[in-house]
């Protein structure tokens, strides 16, 4: 074999400890970006829906089929702000019934945009 074969062969590419450590830095600060962001997030979002009330189960509905063609179970839930009645329409476990009373977590500057949590 002539030289210039061996040493391409046997040629490593020169990289300094530094150059590699920083690499490793660069990796280590987004990751703690991202999880600083993704905390934000989540932090501040549980704030908007504050408002927490409890709500009752007034209608259970079948909505067209999905892609699947499985017709889909929702339930209505009514509750009250401030006097003033609303109404949303969300999935639920199999066994709930009309009567039947929720937990209901609601934004307080737009209570209609809400969300239950079943007990």
């Amino acid at each position: 074999m002539d030289n210039s074969v061996m040493e391409k062969k046997h040629k490593k590419k020169n990289t300094l400890p530094m150059e590699k450590a920083s690499g490793y830095g660069l990796i280590f600060i987004l990751t703690l970006l991202v999880l600083w962001i993704t905390l934000a997030i989540t932090s501040h979002s549980g704030s908007k829906y504050s408002g927490k009330t409890y709500g009752e189960v007034t209608d259970i509905f079948f909505v067209m089929p999905n892609m699947s063609g499985r017709w889909d179970r929702k339930s209505e839930v009514s509750f009250s702000v401030n006097g003033q009645t609303y109404k949303i329409h969300v999935d639920g476990p199999a066994s709930i019934q009309i009567g039947d009373s929720c937990k209901v977590k609601y934004r307080p500057k737009r209570p209609v945009d809400a969300f239950v949590e079943w007990y």
